[in-house]
C-alpha cells in the first residue's frame, strides 16, 4: 500500500535501499520494480477480497482463521492468530513512530547543515511523536475523519506525483545496465526486488 511512500524514506534517511534500486537496475529497473511490487500487492488485495466475499466479517483475521481451519484446530489457530495480530500491531506502531522520528530528524539535517544528528535525538523525537499522537487522538478525535480523508487525498495525489517523474526518467536509456545482453543484470534485478522490494 505504501509503495511510493517507501521511495522517500531511504532517500531522506540515507538508507542504501533506494540507491541500490537505481544503481543496480538503473531508472528502468526502478520503474519496472515499482510496477512489479505494485502488481504483486494487487494479488494480495485480490485474494483478501475473495476471502472477504466468502466469509464477510468485521472481526478480523482470527475469525477467518477460525472459520477456515479444520474443526479440531479451530480454537488454537484462532487464538494463535489473534495474539500474532496483537503483537504485530504493537511492533508496527513502534516501527512507524520510530520512522517518523527518523524522518523528522532527516528533514532537520537537510534543512540545517550545522545540525549534528545523534541517535538518541531520534529516540527523543519518537517520544515526542508518541505524546503528540496520544494528545491528538484523545483531545481532537472529532477531527480524525477529516485528517484521514486528507491523508487519502495526499496518498492518491502523491502516487501520481511520484509515478510521473519515474515514467519520464525511465524513457532515457540506461546502457550501463539494460543495454548489454548480460543475463546477470536480470538476475541482479530479481534478487534486489525479492530482498528489498
Amino acid at each position: 500500500m505504501v509503495t511510493w511512500e517507501a521511495w522517500f524514506t531511504p532517500a531522506l534517511t540515507g538508507d542504501r535501499t533506494f540507491n541500490v534500486a537505481v544503481i543496480d537496475g538503473g531508472r528502468t529497473g526502478a520503474f519496472w520494480g515499482f510496477l512489479f511490487v505494485w502488481g504483486g500487492y494487487t494479488t494480495v488485495i485480490a485474494s483478501l477480497s475473495e476471502l472477504v466475499s466468502m466469509v464477510p466479517t468485521a472481526a478480523g483475521q482470527y475469525h477467518w482463521a477460525f472459520e477456515l481451519s479444520p474443526p479440531k484446530y479451530r480454537k488454537f489457530i484462532s487464538w494463535f492468530t489473534g495474539w500474532q495480530i496483537v503483537l504485530a500491531w504493537q511492533a508496527d506502531f513502534a516501527a512507524v513512530l520510530y520512522l517518523c522520528g527518523i524522518l523528522i530528524q532527516a528533514m532537520a539535517v537537510l534543512n540545517y547543515p550545522n545540525y549534528a544528528a545523534e541517535r538518541y535525538q531520534a529516540t527523543l523525537i519518537l517520544w515526542a511523536v508518541i505524546v503528540a499522537s496520544v494528545a491528538f487522538n484523545t483531545t481532537l478525535a472529532r477531527l480524525l475523519p477529516w485528517v484521514e480523508g486528507s491523508i487519502l487525498i495526499c496518498h492518491c495525489l502523491g502516487f501520481i506525483v511520484v509515478l510521473v517523474p519515474i515514467v519520464y526518467f525511465v524513457s532515457l536509456p540506461s546502457k550501463r545496465h539494460w543495454g548489454s545482453r548480460n543475463p546477470s543484470t536480470a538476475k541482479a534485478f530479481v534478487v534486489h526486488e525479492l530482498t528489498n522490494g
